[in-house]
């Protein structure tokens, strides 16, 4: 705090949490009447801002600066003298005549004030109240300290000045604040020697409390305004008038004071002073300075209502002190008076630097400073003359103004204007710390009262030098530098932004100097061109997403390591799962507890299976009877185990055996043991078993016809294996290779070569006369007939066999057709090929087979050649053609080739090969009235028979146009969410083409676009014409024009808004137009969230509540929301992370609007956003502040009582740890006690023995009190149950508590919560354990252990029925 504090004051560091009691230093005072009471707060803070500028803004340096005039005394009306000047105006009359002003620089009001004190210097600093030169409010010289009050003590500071007041106890008090959150302290107190208040000021994190008192008792005043935490604010408190301060500081005359009706200077314009309690502008003011005041200092006041006039002379010479070195880039005169005939500008780079000329203005350079008028500039430093009145331009005779541009383009341009950062030489060349500006002559003055220079602003324009900022007024050191952390700055620019000093940091870097990571980043490094690297915590291994922000290492969770917290500590494994617990078993695993780190597969010892090496492999048994091994070996004997097992019980080691029955045989294979006999139950005789040497089972006998070592096949001669029994063969005798053959499963006998049948009783086709002494069973006839294959329409394929009975040596073959010989073959050919047949035709075919002692003759037989298709020409006519239908007509085919089937009238459409029937009949004639219009066909009949068709020539048929028709809607595609993709076909059926139009044949297709513009009045149309020659013929004679186009892409659309769509085409006859579509732009991200709404529920909940975007703002459909917290750290826990930060509380679909946080401190603010998500990006809400209701005090400590004397009694308290609310007010009770205090003792070192007690006077519990209560000190060394305490009065009454068999003995505090209702009881142990019937022994009290011989203090009392225990002042229970 820092400030002047009058009279016995007493304050606390703004930024504790808790008052200081009201006592301390007494000094004789009397009441004081408050009349009015004014709070002012200004809050200082630092915006923050990267955007890096190329060249960065321009400030006027000479703001508010020191300026100086020679002569010393060249402002008018000095030392008390009023001076007469002639009044200046644009017109030319003006230096002409004279109208008569006057000068006087003369304070209206007064010129002192009383004397101030500052409260802060005091003999008393040390632990309580320190102080501290680091943290110290904005705009403090090295020297400045601030006032640190320790948290929670009662610390005060007594100034070492006695407070002089003014009139009815009038004063002022200013000082500046910085508080901690949830901060309340008492800054000031003032009280009389009998320690009533006389006022107290009291602050908070919410607000300022001024408590006085009156002739009619206390009264309070609160501020509305909140006073912010953490930041530095200023603060001034005025009562009855202003004595002290000047808020805002003036520049101007700083010796006239505003007058005590009007204590406040006006902000802004520092000539007038207005009333305290009123709005800046409500117009009630009075003027701090003359109306007829024109001091030095309105040249840089930046009003330009105010003009400095000077004394009558021909030469002055004004000098600006801009306090540090700057860049200069323009130096401003605007004149009231006429304008000087020469005026020289200077600047000094510094104090030991000499002064420079940088520009000449003159009526004539020649004459003024033997320089040409406007000379070239040759190089980027040359100075040079300006003419005045160049081009032709009058020099005005008021409110003319000279502007020197250092980097001037015109009008000599100067070298490297336009090159600024790559010519060196400018940059010395803007170099100044002082510019000063000589005025000679005058234009047009003639009078000597027009002898003035009269100057609104004298203006100097720059900026601060790279590396510098905070060009302010109120900054003595007049730029501050940077001190950018180049590591951390992009490029490594040393510069920041010229306000608020902000470096232009790297992407994650962060704070001022950009010498901080970003909070979830780490390695701040020059080389990294993002500056800091991220941390990359793995959520799932780390306890946060923050890193140590120099080795980059994450905070993991107790299972987890690396520096990303992404990999399972040592006896863990699978980290997508969160590293569980290896549990290797540490008998059975080698490394005990360490396994894979991805599959948690321990190491297990020789013949240990199982993923935590608790099994046994097979062939082993008893886990752990082998240390070196880890389990035993069966040792089973595999001739006697069952399937030939080597596995035992892994527990007992038990080998599965064989069992000693019927029922096997021997296996003979070496090692081989017994195999089970499996014969067949319904194939072998009941009730036997199988040879124990061969195994063969017993089968039935009797024509059964079974076998097999299983009695489950068939012997030979039989087939058909079923249910025990099996069919006879019974092969036939004479067709039969083998009688007593065949198939075991379908019965089939095995037949000579010409015999067939399951039994082999039938001959083939061909043969007869079936015999056993036959070889092939059955005999063929003689010469058997030809027999054909058709090879086509007009060829027959003969082949034939040789004579049954040859009787001989075949010499040839003779074949006939139709009784005429066809071809006479040898003996070895017995097929001929037929050719040169007629289609449809019957022929009669026979063969003669030939030996050297006759011929013998087949049977004839007559075959038919297939049809052929039909030959000659077919002619197709055509007539009365319309746009749909035709008639067409066709002759019979000369040369039928068989019978026709059908005929087929088709067309292809032009340029497409897919022919189209329409018609099929045996008619020589049709209509067809299923054409469509304006169609180029070529028709052609088809004449069929069973062997092939006959096409005639095509005939080409053009139909007449129609109406188009079938036009179909477009197809739209979004594009992105301002363009729409529209393409279109033709209409299914253009029907015609366009007319020609001025000699050339057009078509087109229109776009017609609905604009859902405006809903009462209907639609918008859009037409887009898309023109061209369009001809669904597509002839190679067609029109040489391109078709119209058949897409459109619109453009600059409403996001996610719905457009409707229709295409119309047309021809000479008409119009088509589609059916309206409707198609929607793509989404963008919303563009806006409605601040949610926040309401209070209770003490620990508010409702958090919002709207929806609206359409034109969501851009989309909202698919969810998501409701932020700004919950504080605790960087305690969390030393690398943000003090405070966004966290997300609830996600909800888009169709909830609200959610209710809970588990919020009482009486807190707090801030909330929501965002919008569509399905593109999301959007925030600002910020919303709600702030829970009041709640309970808590963490109250306990009242201390301190007896004065006999009779009274000293009561104080402290006040809640956690107020939950408002400040709280207190009520002080008191009632009677069973006990007296102290207490009666028992005698010290008293030791109880199992059955031993003491005995309590009776009167150590009072008759008629509300409740009774016993407090002593015990430590226990035994381990059986005893009672620590009872009360029983002659058998009536008896309440006791009992220690039994509950002990923790790992050294630590358990909480421990008994609760009995009627006669029911439950113990709770740090909310984990619950149970019934609190049993307390020595050795066990859930835990906690007593037999340490430690002292326990233990108290017990009862209210009624209410029973209460305190152990230790940490342990409790009730009920």
């Amino acid at each position: 705090m820092e400030g002047n504090v009058p009279d016995e004051w007493r304050g606390v560091d703004i930024r504790s949490k808790r008052p200081p009691p009201i006592s301390g230093h007494r000094r004789t005072s009397k009441d004081y009447r408050v009349l009015m009471l004014f709070v002012f707060v200004v809050t200082i803070s630092r915006a923050s801002c990267q955007t890096y500028r190329r060249f960065p803004a321009l400030f006027n340096l000479a703001k508010y600066k020191t300026l100086s005039a020679d002569p010393s005394l060249s402002t008018c009306g000095v030392e008390s003298h009023v001076n007469a000047y002639c009044r200046s105006s644009p017109y030319a009359s003006s230096v002409d005549e004279c109208r008569q002003d006057y000068c006087f620089q003369k304070c209206p009001g007064r010129t002192s004030l009383p004397p101030s004190y500052d409260l802060l210097k005091a003999s008393n600093y040390g632990t309580c109240v320190t102080t501290d030169t680091d943290h110290v409010r904005p705009g403090s010289s090295s020297k400045s300290f601030a006032a640190v009050f320790v948290d929670g003590s009662s610390c005060s500071l007594y100034p070492l000045d006695q407070l002089v007041v003014g009139a009815n106890g009038a004063f002022t008090l200013t000082f500046w604040i910085w508080q901690k959150v949830n901060n309340i302290g008492t800054l000031i107190e003032k009280y009389t020697p009998s320690s009533e208040t006389i006022f107290r000021l009291r602050v908070n994190s919410r607000s300022l409390f001024f408590l006085y008192r009156t002739n009619i008792g206390l009264r309070e005043v609160q501020m509305l305004d909140v006073i912010p935490a953490q930041t530095w604010n200023f603060i001034a408190i005025q009562i009855d008038e202003v004595y002290k301060g000047q808020l805002p500081d003036v520049f101007i005359q700083t010796s006239c004071r505003c007058p005590a009706t009007h204590p406040r200077v006006k902000p802004g314009q520092t000539h007038f002073c207005i009333r305290n309690g009123l709005p800046d502008n409500n117009g009630d003011e009075v003027r701090r300075l003359g109306n007829d005041s024109h001091p030095l200092q309105y040249l840089a006041d930046e009003d330009v209502n105010s003009i400095w006039i000077s004394t009558f002379l021909n030469d002055i010479t004004i000098t600006v002190n801009l306090g540090d070195q700057f860049q200069v880039f323009y130096v401003v005169l605007q004149f009231y008076s006429p304008m000087p005939k020469v005026v020289t500008i200077e600047r000094r780079k510094d104090i030991q630097s000499p002064w420079q000329p940088w520009q000449y203005y003159a009526e004539d350079c020649q004459m003024a400073f033997n320089k040409l008028n406007n000379g070239p500039l040759t190089t980027a430093t040359d100075v040079n003359c300006l003419q005045f009145g160049t081009n032709g331009l009058k020099v005005p005779y008021s409110k003319g103004n000279i502007t020197f541009s250092v980097l001037s383009p015109e009008p000599q341009p100067r070298p490297g204007y336009n090159e600024f950062y790559n010519t060196p030489e400018l940059g010395q060349f803007v170099l100044a710390s002082q510019v000063r500006v000589r005025l000679q002559d005058h234009y047009y003055v003639y009078q000597p009262r027009h002898k003035y220079y009269g100057i609104y602003e004298f203006i100097v324009t720059g900026r601060c030098l790279p590396g510098y900022f905070n060009l302010q007024v109120s900054n003595p050191m007049g730029c501050e530098q940077c001190y950018c952390n180049s590591a951390g700055t992009i490029s490594s620019n040393i510069t920041c932004h010229p306000l608020s000093g902000q470096c232009y940091c790297k992407q994650n870097v962060r704070n001022d100097k950009c010498d901080a990571c970003q909070y979830g980043y780490y390695g701040l490094s020059e080389s990294n061109p993002s500056g800091c690297t991220p941390c990359e915590c793995h959520p799932a291994g780390s306890l946060n997403m923050f890193c140590n922000p120099q080795s980059g290492q994450c905070t993991c969770k107790i299972n987890t390591r690396g520096r990303q917290c992404n990999e399972c500590a040592e006896g863990f494994y699978n980290f997508e799962a969160g590293c569980l617990p290896c549990d290797c078993n540490v008998v059975g695993s080698q490394s005990g507890i360490t396994c894979d780190k991805v599959t948690g597969q321990c190491l297990c010892r020789q013949h240990v299976i199982g993923i935590h090496c608790d099994q046994c492999e097979d062939g082993y048994y008893n886990l752990g009877a082998d240390f070196s091994n880890g389990c035993l070996s069966c040792g089973c004997y595999e001739p006697g185990t069952r399937n030939d097992s080597m596995i035992c019980n892994k527990v007992t080691g038990d080998c599965d055996c064989k069992p000693n029955v019927q029922g096997y045989y021997k296996n003979m294979t070496l090692g081989g043991g017994c195999n089970p006999c499996n014969c067949d139950p319904n194939g072998r005789v009941p009730l036997t078993t199988c040879n124990p040497e061969t195994g063969q089972c017993r089968c039935k006998e009797a024509g059964a016809g079974v076998g097999g070592r299983r009695c489950d096949t068939c012997l030979p001669g039989y087939y058909n294996f079923y249910k025990g029994r099996c069919t006879p063969c019974e092969c036939d005798i004479s067709g039969s290779i083998n009688i007593t053959v065949c198939d075991v499963i379908t019965g089939q006998c095995q037949c000579k070569q010409f015999t067939r049948g399951r039994q082999c009783g039938q001959c083939v086709p061909g043969t007869s006369n079936l015999q056993a002494d036959n070889p092939f069973g059955c005999s063929k006839d003689q010469q058997p007939p030809p027999e054909h294959e058709v090879l086509s329409t007009t060829a027959l394929r003969l082949y034939w066999g040789p004579p049954d009975y040859p009787n001989g040596v075949i010499k040839r073959y003779v074949v006939y057709r139709d009784n005429v010989l066809l071809v006479t073959l040898d003996a070895n050919t017995m097929e001929y090929n037929d050719t040169d047949l007629n289609p449809f035709t019957e022929y009669t075919y026979y063969i003669v087979a030939y030996n050297d002692y006759g011929t013998t003759k087949s049977p004839s037989v007559t075959f038919r050649t297939p049809p052929g298709p039909p030959a000659g020409a077919i002619t197709l006519s055509v007539s009365d053609v319309t746009s749909h239908s035709a008639s067409f007509s066709w002759t019979y085919p000369p040369i039928s080739n068989g019978i026709i089937e059908y005929y087929q009238l088709n067309a292809t459409v032009y340029n497409k090969s897919q022919a189209e029937t329409f018609y099929e009949g045996l008619s020589l004639r049709t209509v067809v009235t299923n054409l469509r219009s304006y169609m180029y066909y070529e028709f052609s009949v088809t004449a069929c028979t069973k062997g092939g068709c006959l096409v005639s020539p095509g005939v080409p048929v053009v139909t007449k146009e129609t109406l188009p028709e079938g036009q179909q809607p477009p197809t739209i595609m979004a594009l992105n969410s301002t363009e729409l993709f529209i393409s279109w076909n033709p209409p299914q059926e253009p029907n015609g083409e366009v007319p020609s139009c001025a000699g050339i044949s057009k078509s087109f297709i229109a776009l017609n676009i609905i604009l859902d513009t405006c809903v009462n009045y209907g639609h918008s149309i859009k037409s887009c014409s898309m023109t061209g020659y369009y001809d669904p013929l597509n002839l190679p004679t067609s029109h040489p024009l391109s078709p119209p186009s058949t897409s459109y892409t619109l453009q600059n659309l409403n996001p996610y808004k719905e457009y409707e769509f229709q295409v119309i085409s047309q021809n000479s006859l008409g119009l088509a137009a589609s059916s309206w579509i409707a198609a929607r732009t793509g989404e963008s991200a919303p563009t806006f969230m409605p601040s949610p709404a926040i309401e209070p529920l209770s003490a620990t909940t508010l409702n958090v509540t919002w709207v929806p975007p609206n359409p034109s703002q969501a851009h989309g459909s909202i698919i969810l929301y998501r409701v932020y917290h700004n919950k504080q750290l605790n960087l305690e826990n969390n030393p690398y992370a943000p003090p405070y930060i966004w966290q997300i509380i609830k996600t909800v679909q888009a169709g909830v609007l609200s959610t209710v946080v809970t588990d919020l401190p009482p009486y807190s603010e707090e801030i909330f956003i929501v965002e919008a998500c569509n399905n593109v990006g999301c959007v925030n809400s600002s910020e919303s502040t709600g702030k829970t209701l009041a709640g309970v005090p808590s963490e109250i400590p306990e009242v201390i009582v301190d007896g004065y004397n006999r009779s009274s009694m000293l009561i104080s308290w402290k006040a809640p740890l956690k107020t939950n609310g408002p400040d709280p007010y207190y009520t002080v009770r008191r009632r009677e006690v069973s006990l007296n205090k102290p207490p009666p003792q028992v005698s010290r070192g008293t030791r109880f023995t199992g059955t031993g007690y003491h005995l309590f006077p009776p009167e150590t519990i009072p008759i008629g009190v509300g409740f009774t209560g016993c407090r002593t000190y015990v430590t226990i060394d035994v381990n059986d149950n005893f009672d620590v305490i009872m009360f029983d009065e002659n058998g009536k009454q008896r309440e006791n508590i009992t220690f039994n068999g509950l002990i923790f003995d790992d050294g630590k505090w358990y909480r421990l919560v008994a609760r009995r209702r009627i006669s029911n009881a439950t113990v709770l142990i740090d909310d984990r354990y619950l149970g019934c019937v609190a049993i307390v022994t020595t050795t066990d009290d859930e835990g906690l252990p007593y037999n340490n011989y430690a002292w326990n203090r233990l108290r017990v009392m009862r209210t009624g029925r209410l029973g209460y225990i305190r152990l230790n002042d940490t342990w409790t229970g009730d009920e």
